[in-house]
């Protein structure tokens, strides 16, 4: 995720040359996903303007970002831009723990991204470079960054996971019966309320490489997030 969201986008723009206008829309409001970026430009070795939201305009840990008042933020920064680096979770939904938590409905996030797709049209000379992340599955209960039942069944929730996958990968039985045993563990609704928000996010990222495909975005990155966990 670093690497697409600081490294990739840098060694392009480096490429670009001095007086380059950036706006940038990073992940969330840490260090390591905003601060760093930005103190990473001297680097570069040339004169680069960067246009950026200030922290309190961007998500506070659990407290997700206004969608809304983001998007006119960006609308005005793109006029004169060269390039822009955004990340889809602050834009579509606030940001990284809001897309693991939010309940905005599907059509809801798919205008957002036809919106944000749509941008190219209207701002034709700016390269877009856009990131995304498959939403992360902690084989732990906490639910410090993650849904509220994930903090009494999330590790029941990866072990069912994992042994339905690993199922229907190799059709071993056991790995049937385990799915079933932690399955069992978990209330019905935990575990629909879980499979609609990965759907809505698999749908939009769907709806984002369609429009990448079309044109829209220059550059596309679908990272995972937190994939060590």
């Amino acid at each position: 995720l670093f690497l697409a969201m600081v490294w990739r986008p840098l060694s392009l723009l480096a490429a670009v040359g001095s007086g380059t206008v950036v706006v940038f829309v990073p992940l969330d409001e840490r260090y390591a996903t905003r601060g760093m970026f930005l103190n990473a430009f001297p680097i570069l070795g040339s004169d680069f303007e960067v246009r950026t939201p200030p922290t309190s305009m961007l998500s506070a840990i659990r407290s997700p970002a206004n969608v809304t008042t983001l998007q006119s933020w960006l609308t005005d920064n793109m006029q004169g831009a060269d390039a822009l680096v955004a990340s889809a979770e602050m834009l579509l939904y606030g940001g990284l723990i809001a897309s693991r938590c939010s309940n905005d409905t599907e059509p809801e996030v798919l205008a957002r991204a036809q919106w944000l797709a749509g941008l190219q049209a209207v701002f034709p000379r700016v390269r877009m470079m856009l990131s995304t992340v498959v939403m992360r599955m902690p084989s732990y209960n906490s639910n410090f960054e993650d849904p509220w039942f994930w903090g009494i069944w999330g590790r029941d929730l990866f072990e069912y996971s994992f042994y339905q996958s690993r199922y229907v990968a190799l059709h071993n039985e056991s790995d049937k019966e385990q799915a079933a045993t932690f399955r069992a563990k978990v209330p019905d609704s935990v575990v629909e309320h879980w499979l609609w928000r990965r759907t809505r996010n698999f749908n939009v990222t769907m709806q984002l490489l369609e429009s990448h495909a079309a044109g829209a975005f220059s550059d596309f990155y679908i990272t995972f997030d937190d994939s060590g966990t």
